[in-house]
């Protein structure tokens, strides 16, 4: 059974012993990073009920409110057709929005790589595409404001774990040039606090642009 920690500066851990306000790198690619996955797949699970019957709460709330006139529902259902073609703008981010997470996905992989080839583990980072599928998932089958809400909360999460992790890689790093033990490995090094600092602004940049064309959500 492969490991899915090895050969890192410190072992599994919440704290550090090199900064005590940190976690340790393997606490991060294990916990932390596949966090917001966990999260928003656990969320969607208990949801699911309510999205599959959406009329339940619809129905419940009715006895709520008073009825509306036969004459005013027949009104309403006319209006109902084809929705019009989205703005040119709002297909411009949506075409950013998809190229953005085709490059989260790339520099996912790239980092497990540079993980694997360095023979650290990769910890549970790979959860991560699950939860970019499900986001993915969230986005095309219910169009609604409520779930871009859920999708930016998961970004913004991962854009914070990713924060965190940038900042073990720096924290790692200088350690590795004091005591020189790791720097033939070349990890982090420079490249893969790069690869991870692009990850943590297109988490963010996501985020933003989950609310491309709200104004046509319901």
């Amino acid at each position: 059974m492969v490991p899915l920690c090895c050969n890192r500066t410190e072992d599994f851990g919440p704290r550090s012993s090199i900064h005590p306000h940190l976690p340790t790198s393997c606490f991060i690619d294990t916990v932390v990073v596949p966090l917001p996955a966990w999260i928003l797949l656990g969320y969607l699970l208990i949801s699911l009920p309510r999205r599959l019957n959406p009329q339940r709460g619809r129905r419940a709330s009715s006895i709520l409110k008073p009825t509306k006139p036969i004459e005013n529902e027949r009104a309403h259902t006319v209006e109902f057709g084809a929705s019009p073609r989205p703005a040119l703008h709002t297909r411009v981010l949506t075409g950013v929005y998809a190229s953005s997470v085709a490059a989260m996905v790339a520099a996912v992989s790239v980092e497990l790589a540079k993980l694997s080839k360095a023979k650290f583990g990769v910890g549970l980072v790979p959860f991560s595409y699950m939860g970019i599928a499900a986001v993915i998932a969230n986005r095309l089958k219910w169009k609604t404001r409520v779930t871009r809400v859920e999708n930016a909360a998961f970004w913004v999460l991962l854009g914070a774990a990713w924060t965190l992790k940038v900042a073990v890689q720096i924290m790692e790093s200088d350690k590795a040039m004091v005591t020189a033990d790791r720097k033939e490995e070349g990890y982090p090094g420079s490249s893969g606090i790069i690869v991870v600092s692009v990850m943590v602004g297109l988490s963010f940049a996501l985020a933003v642009l989950e609310f491309a064309g709200w104004t046509g959500l319901r």
